[in-house]
């Protein structure tokens, strides 16, 4: 795993939290 993946998916997620 790239830490890039890493962390769009953890914006990702972030994003969907906060929503």
């Amino acid at each position: 795993m790239n830490i890039s993946t890493l962390y769009l998916h953890n914006a990702q997620y972030h994003q969907v939290g906060y929503s």
